[in-house]
């Protein structure tokens, strides 16, 4: 299954599990899909990771507007979306 296939069957509200460990463990294509997916069919998921993802792929997420949350939750500034960074 590809990743464009595997993201059709996350819908909205949901909760994903995904790996990680920074670039060299997180899934490369799966954030890429999903995000494609979120700016298609806009929704929102709680996505929860082993270990943190690579700053490409929380960036691609966030901007996207697919994550409602994210755990575990790691602070960096280039990665929050220009709408929700603290004034």
């Amino acid at each position: 299954m590809s990743a464009d296939e595997a993201a059709k069957l996350i819908d909205d509200g949901m909760v994903v599990g995904m790996s990680g460990f920074t670039r060299a463990g997180d899934a490369k294509d799966m954030p890429i899909a999903m995000a494609k997916r979120a700016k298609e069919h806009p929704m929102k998921v709680t996505l929860i990771t082993g270990a943190s993802l690579g700053h490409d792929s929380d960036k691609t997420l966030t901007e996207s507007g697919i994550l409602a949350r994210r755990l575990p939750f790691r602070w960096i500034p280039r990665c929050v979306a220009p709408s929700t960074t603290a004034t």
